[in-house]
This record gives structure tokens, sequence and C-alpha cells, in this order.
């Protein structure tokens, strides 16, 4: 089992801070993702803007780009986290 994080805003829409999920592939977990999130949830975390961390490594692509990917997804862990803004 793989955990996925919510982090800020995208914790909010999804009503929880992690799931768990079995995905191994990238198109299983945006399959398994479409399903136990809402349409705004989903959609929230596929903007472009949104970045994803494998095992607290961000990567350089956009979770949309991944998920046309059949690779395996090695990390344990996945997180999204929203855009920043600061003062």
């Amino acid at each position: 089992m793989k955990r996925v994080c919510f982090f800020a805003s995208l914790r909010e829409l999804v009503g929880n801070s992690q799931i768990h999920v079995s995905a191994k592939t990238w198109s299983d977990l945006d399959e398994q993702l479409q399903q136990c999130l809402s349409d705004e949830a989903y959609q929230a975390i596929k903007a472009e803007n949104v970045r994803v961390a494998l095992d607290q490594v961000l990567c350089e692509q956009a979770f949309e780009h991944m998920i046309h990917q059949d690779e395996l997804i090695s990390a344990e862990e996945i997180a999204f986290l929203p855009p920043v803004t600061g003062g």
C-alpha cells in the first residue's frame, strides 16, 4: 500500500490528510484517486501548479503529465502540495 498525502487547501478539499492506495503505476493511481475523491478534489490535484513529491522529493512534472505514463511508482509516499503564497 502507498500513502497519498494532501497538504493545505488540498487537505481541506479531500477532507483528509492522507489515504492509502494499492496503485502500482501512475495510471493506476489516477484511476484510484478519481474513484475515491470528489470531482472538485480530483480536479484540484490535477492542476498544473500543484507539485507532487515522491518520498519527500519534489518531481519535475505535474501529476497531469505523469498519469499518461505506465511507469511503476517505486515510492511509498506520494504527496500533493498546492502552490504556496507568502507575505
